[in-house]
């Protein structure tokens, strides 16, 4: 009987950690990415996502120009140099979605307040 309370107890200590929200979850208290003022996406709000998005940047550049320079000349090298920026590319976007600012709809912004 003992051992069935534990199981329980471990299931619903799992599921109540399992449900909290973002809003919950002190780390994204404040949004690394704020929409932009004008045109759709987001820009870097925090010093979290500066130093993400100058993460991603060097990441691109310096990942992208070593599989050209250590890679042979011909279309191979390039054609993994471009899956590589767009592996880099997808991850960078995932973490700006998952740390964004929710209050708002994504759309095209036109500079006026709302």
């Amino acid at each position: 009987m003992a051992r069935s309370n534990n199981h329980e107890l471990i299931l619903k200590t799992i599921s109540r950690h399992a449900t909290l929200s973002v809003k919950e979850n002190p780390m994204n208290a404040k949004p690394w990415f704020n929409h932009k003022r004008y045109g759709a996406g987001f820009s870097a709000g925090s010093w979290q996502g500066w130093v993400v998005t100058i993460a991603y940047g060097v990441t691109v550049v310096l990942g992208s120009r070593a599989i050209l320079v250590w890679g042979d000349d011909s279309w191979s090298s390039l054609v993994i140099a471009l899956a590589f920026i767009a592996a880099m590319t997808f991850v960078y976007a995932g973490i700006v979605w998952r740390t964004r600012d929710r209050s708002r709809r994504v759309k095209w912004r036109w500079g006026r307040s709302e």
